[in-house]
Parts: C-alpha cells; sequence; structure tokens
C-alpha cells in the first residue's frame, strides 16, 4: 500500500533497512485499509501482537523504525489525524506484545536442563556438553570445550578464553569424570538398533576422538558438537540445544542470581558481576539485552 510514498521515503532518507518492515506491515494495512503510518495504538499493538515475536528487542526496533516513517510522513502532510502514534508506545505497551510462550521456549533453566540431562543415560559425553556449555565452558566454535583433558575434570576446573577460571559444579564434574572414563559412544539408529562405536583409548580428552574402520576420524570438530547436540534434541524433544541458546541460557541463569543476590534490575546485575561477561562474552548493550530477555528474568 502506498509504494510510490514509501519508496520515496526510503531514497530520501537511504534508509533501507525499513523495506523489511513495511513487508511486515502490509498485510495489516490492508486489514485496516490505511498507511502504516496512520495506524491508532490499538492497531498497532494488534499488529505486534500477531507477529508473535519472542523478542522485545525486536518490537522496539519495529517501532523505531515505523516510527520515524510516521514523523517524516507527518511533516509530510500525509497522516489524516496529523498524529503519529508511534511515539505513544512505551516499553510496557511493548513487553504486553511480546509472545512469552516462545520467549521462553527459547530459554531453558538450570533446573530444567539437570532434570533432562540422566535422559541422555546411554553416553556420558552427550550430558556432559550441554551442561559445560550452559556453565559457559564453550569458546570459539567451542574451542574451549573441545581442548578439556580428564585432568581437568579431576581438578573441577578450567580456564577459558585464555585466562579465565571457571570452578565445575559438582554436577558437571560427575559427567565429565564419567566421559573422561568412557571409551564406547552408542548411537541408536531411527531402525531402533543400537550401534556402538568404539572411542580412541589413547585420548585423554573429555570429548574423544571416534574409532571406524580401525582408524580415528581425527580431530573432534565444532560440526561434531553440533550434530551431537540435534540428536540430544531429537531423543529429549525440547528446543534450546543449540551452542547459542545454552550459552545465552546459562548466561541468563548467572544474571538471574546476581539480580537476586543484589536485589537489583537487569542492567545493574550485569554491571555488578564482571563474569558474566568473562564468561559469556561481552554484551555490547545492556540496554538492548535488557530489553530483549528483561520479561524473562523477571518471572
Amino acid at each position: 500500500m502506498n509504494e510510490e510514498r514509501k519508496q520515496r521515503y526510503i531514497e530520501e532518507t537511504s534508509n533501507k533497512t525499513v523495506g523489511a518492515f513495511f513487508q511486515k506491515a502490509l498485510p495489516y494495512e490492508k486489514k485496516y485499509g490505511k498507511d502504516v503510518s496512520e495506524f491508532s495504538i490499538r492497531e498497532i499493538t494488534d499488529f505486534y501482537k500477531l507477529m508473535c515475536s519472542p523478542s522485545v528487542g525486536f518490537l522496539n526496533n519495529i517501532n523505531c523504525q515505523l516510527r520515524q516513517y510516521a514523523a517524516w510522513c507527518q511533516s509530510q502532510s500525509m497522516i489524516a489525524d496529523n498524529q503519529n502514534h508511534f511515539i505513544e508506545i512505551d516499553y510496557k505497551i511493548l513487553m504486553s506484545c511480546v509472545n512469552l510462550g516462545l520467549l521462553k521456549d527459547k530459554i531453558i533453566t538450570r533446573e530444567k536442563l539437570l532434570s533432562l540431562i540422566p535422559e541422555l543415560y546411554e553416553n556420558p559425553v552427550d550430558q556432559f556438553i550441554p551442561l559445560a556449555i550452559f556453565e559457559g565452558i564453550c569458546g570459539d566454535k567451542c574451542r574451549d570445550l573441545l581442548s578439556l583433558r580428564k585432568i581437568d575434570a579431576d581438578n573441577g576446573y578450567c580456564y577459558i578464553n585464555g585466562n579465565v577460571k571457571i570452578l565445575m559444579s559438582e554436577e558437571l564434574q560427575k559427567y565429565a569424570k564419567r566421559s573422561a572414563d568412557e571409551y564406547v559412544y552408542y548411537n541408536s539408529a531411527s531402525t531402533g538398533k543400537r550401534k556402538e562405536f568404539p572411542l580412541d583409548k589413547t585420548d585423554d580428552h573429555i570429548i574423544k576422538k571416534v574409532i571406524t574402520n580401525g582408524k580415528q576420524d581425527g580431530v573432534v570438530h565444532y560440526s561434531t558438537i553440533q550434530k551431537k547436540l540435534r540428536r540430544m534434541q531429537d531423543i529429549l524433544g525440547v528446543s534450546g540445544f543449540t551452542v547459542k541458546a545454552l550459552k545465552e541460557s546459562g548466561r541468563m541463569h548467572l544474571v538471574s542470581k546476581t539480580m537476586e543476590q543484589y536485589g537489583c534490575g537487569v542492567e545493574e546485575a550485569i554491571a555488578k558481576n564482571k563474569s558474566i561477561e568473562e564468561i559469556y562474552g561481552e554484551i555490547q548493550s545492556y540496554k538492548s539485552f535488557a530489553y530483549k530477555y528483561g520479561i524473562a528474568l523477571q518471572q
């Protein structure tokens, strides 16, 4: 709707990003019979709710883009009531538009993870990997995770990112030791037949190389971790078993614990507890993080 108007806005402002949001608004423009710049507060919130977004940050980004577009239309006398209702949309209204169900599906709590791990009883390494990532033992392309050795399991701590010391939880150390002492990997095929794959007995890593046709498969790669996590997700019938999701869930667990400890909000918790960024990586904007995950952390 009003393609020429929108194209003119994009050309005059050099804002190509907004084009994707215009496309998202198109079905609702047709429904309401008006340009998105003329939406009322009720129509804006209906639009946002029907997008079923789990991210308040995403909705905030859309609102900022459409607010600027509506302001431009207002300056060109293109809005019938000459009102830019997008400026009336605040954080509280955006939070009410978030699909909490989808947001929670993306997050796995420590309690939930610990309740699921015993179901992966066939292989100690499968029990170890998701909890290790959750606790922050990962690194770029899982480099720190893949470098862990039996001595790290015995010591109960390791170093990530070169010099950041992480103490393993009691549960993680238990699974790490079991994995370090395991030399067979079981893989149940879709047919229901269980296959056994020997692991390299000369390998003292916690995550070991598989022996196939009498030969080592070589080094264990990041893709191996991804493949294992996909298999675990299928076995458990849950979502959230990806490196990124487990890492973010672990970060949120630490943020939540810090909020409880100090009785503070998300941004203040991140500022107070330097371990959050040392372990899980830098957060470019505390405010954006709070926007993205604040609702779930306050539940």
